[in-house]
């Protein structure tokens, strides 16, 4: 069994409709730190710059709560996708269950599989997205940041190859034993998602030193400084999402793998 392909499949079944709702569902829900950050920015630029009482600084706190406000609406939309994107899985994983005849429990394993591959395709959209907004920021900088989050998708996905097998071999042995293997195998879960996010926290941390290092040398100005550490935040929140889903992946794939080795 080629445990890559089986990856790539997972998250190639999320397309196998073509929906294109569930697409921009997908892209929303991938652009949504980026808008955040981008709106947090803006924010940051009024405040930094300061206020006086003549009719431009109207203009600013007007700037202000609109920005706010943008920010109330995404938090909304966000909402709406990620329950639309739900009710897309299930209809996918029912179609599943009527063509192939499998059970419940099976369907149920294949619709976790399928929310956790959306969440996967979700978390390394932002994370490629966050590069460019690096990139935009301080092409200097951005290549060290970009060399560290390399490493940390490097090492997160040589734990999910592990974790998968790690899976497999508890289900052989519960039918070796006739015993439930459920406490280790939660065990083993939580335990290569945790270090992948502590792995992930730390990275996050040398590039908020190296943000310090820049900004005290000038290589950055102070409005770059703070959305650096906007993007840090978020990017150890994306590579949090994506360490937890891929060690919840590789678990509902032990129990549905020749769903997606087929195809």
């Amino acid at each position: 069994m080629n445990k890559k392909n089986l990856l790539f499949n997972a998250l190639g079944s999320l397309f196998e409709k073509k929906y294109k709702l569930f697409f921009l569902t997908i892209l929303f829900l991938s652009f949504v730190p980026i808008f955040e950050i981008i709106i947090y920015k803006q924010i940051v630029d009024i405040i930094v710059d300061g206020f006086s009482h003549d009719l431009l600084d109207t203009d600013k706190l007007i700037y202000l709560i609109t920005f706010i406000l943008l920010l109330i609406i995404v938090s909304a939309m966000t909402y709406y996708f990620k329950i639309l994107r739900i009710k897309f899985i299930n209809l996918l994983a029912i179609q599943k269950q009527k063509q192939q005849k499998i059970k419940a429990v099976t369907t149920n394993w294949y619709r976790a599989s399928l929310i956790e591959a959306s969440l996967i395709i979700v978390s390394l959209i932002q994370v490629f997205l966050i590069i460019l907004l690096a990139i935009y920021l301080s092409s200097t900088f951005s290549i060290i940041f970009i060399f560290f989050i390399c490493v940390a998708l490097v090492i997160t996905y040589k734990r999910f190859i592990l974790e998968i097998d790690n899976q497999i071999n508890f289900i052989r042995k519960e039918f070796q034993v006739k015993r439930s293997q459920s406490s280790s195998k939660i065990l083993s879960r939580i335990t290569s998602s945790e270090s992948s996010t502590f792995l992930a926290s730390v990275i996050m941390y040398l590039v908020l030193l190296l943000n310090f290092i820049f900004l005290y040398y000038g290589y950055i100005e102070q409005s770059q400084f703070i959305a650096f550490l906007f993007i840090a935040k978020y990017l150890g929140g994306s590579f949090g999402m994506l360490s937890s889903s891929l060690m919840r992946l590789a678990r509902s794939l032990s129990y549905t793998k020749k769903l997606f080795s087929n195809r």
